[in-house]
């Protein structure tokens, strides 16, 4: 695993917990849906950054419902990967809360 990759994840992920409602709004105009997205390679990282790849999308998703609708299309695939998968069991409720819209899915607790 590439460090510097996982210093910007925790570092994005950081930033999405603490941060004011101004500056989380610049860290996605800046792109950091698609980018976190590309991150969640689950065959290739350890769990706990994938753990925390989906800790800050399903904040996201919470957030804003237009962030939501674009963390849903970049996931689908993800989800598809990993569904049938009984290595990534823990991970597949928290794929699926990102995958469907907020008004469609069950409450579900998005931290890790």
């Amino acid at each position: 695993m590439n460090r510097l990759v996982t210093e910007a994840v925790w570092t994005i992920s950081n930033a999405l917990k603490t941060g004011s409602k101004e500056q989380i709004e610049s860290i996605v105009e800046l792109g950091c849906i698609p980018a976190l997205c590309r991150t969640l390679d689950i065959d290739k990282q350890p769990m706990k950054l994938v753990q925390v790849i989906l800790e800050a999308l399903g904040n996201l998703k919470l957030m804003n419902d237009t962030w939501g609708q674009q963390i849903r299309m970049l996931t689908v695939d993800t989800l598809e990967r990993v569904q049938s998968d009984p290595n990534y069991t823990s991970l597949t409720d928290h794929l699926y809360f990102l995958a469907e819209p907020l008004d469609e899915c069950d409450w579900i607790d998005v931290s890790l």
